[in-house]
């Protein structure tokens, strides 16, 4: 028999080969890169916690350095894992330790809005927003005061990568040896990965079994090939960019006395989807995977986005 040492040094010289394997970005309706894509989504309505702290950032409003006080602007991202009624015939899970970037938020007067209104941008220092049960992220904070009043009814926001784990089992070499992916993907070019600026479709996959792991990293990650139809969002890829554009009804008046909150809340039921294969070893609702391809990976991210505002 072989030994547990020679099987993992088979396992990691198979797994090096692995070069399909679809990563998660929370995000849906997907455009060719440097299309223009700004076709909004079905309408939509969805909730907040104002307790994390963030530092104020305000690149189209009035500045911070002169002592001023007075209302402000957050944006919060809320995950729940309620149940979700998917009617799409995939197999699916619930990913652990699920985190995206966020980089930017935008409200627009409507879907070709030539100037949109900015609340935040952090930049290549994006704040990651939990995706897991019951996370509550602030992710951008505004001053009200200098906003531009208005009525908004879409919103833009830039992604920027996500993290996230799920269980796996890997066919390699007649052996079956279940683990799980521990992955990160990048949306956006110019987005900082541990201390490095990465491009778009940048990704680090590692296996992990027995105690060992077996990473894999380049560029090339590929996105979801068929969208959500009830999730009241869409993705735009623009020239790099991953953007997410959603309804809003999201009034900013001149006079405003009370902080306004803007709750993105999203659903993450067994979002990750795949499509099993009929195959030897492999088993119905278990993500089977081998040296050379996953099972299709068919959606991954929210299933919704609903836009709440307090």
């Amino acid at each position: 028999m072989e030994s547990t040492p020679k099987l993992i040094g088979r396992t990691a010289v198979a797994f090096a080969m692995l070069t399909v394997l679809t990563a998660f970005s929370a995000c849906e309706d997907t455009a060719a890169p440097g299309a223009d894509a700004r076709t909004p989504p079905p309408p939509d309505g969805g909730l907040v916690d104002r307790d994390a702290e963030i530092a104020l950032d305000a690149p189209d409003a009035a500045a911070f350095d002169d002592g001023a006080t007075g209302p402000v602007a957050q944006v919060v991202v809320r995950t729940n894992t309620d149940p979700f009624p998917h009617a799409d015939g995939y197999a699916g899970q619930t990913s652990r330790d699920a985190y995206q970037g966020i980089r930017s938020f935008e409200l627009l007067r409507g879907i070709d809005d030539p100037d949109p209104l900015v609340l935040f941008d952090h930049g290549d220092d994006p704040v990651e927003a939990g995706y897991n049960d019951g996370d509550d992220t602030l992710v951008g904070m505004v001053r009200l005061h200098g906003l531009r009043a208005g009525h908004y009814t879409m919103a833009r926001s830039v992604v920027t990568h996500s993290r996230y784990r799920v269980d796996a089992v890997m066919h390699a070499g007649g052996y079956v040896l279940p683990g799980e992916f521990d992955n990160v993907q990048v949306l956006s070019d110019g987005t900082r990965i541990d201390g490095v600026i990465r491009p778009e479709s940048w990704f680090r996959y590692v296996f992990r079994t027995g105690g060992m792991d077996f990473p894999l990293e380049g560029l090339g990650a590929p996105l979801p090939t068929e969208p959500t139809t009830t999730g009241g969002f869409s993705l735009s890829i623009e020239d790099g960019v991953a953007a997410y554009y959603y309804p809003v009804d999201i009034t900013l008046v001149a006079t405003a006395t009370e902080d306004l909150v803007i709750v993105l809340e999203v659903n993450m039921f067994e979002a990750f989807r795949w499509e099993d294969q009929d195959l030897p070893g492999y088993t119905a609702g278990v993500f089977d995977s081998s040296p050379t391809a996953s099972e299709p990976v068919r959606r991954f991210g929210a299933n919704s986005l609903r836009v709440h505002v307090e």
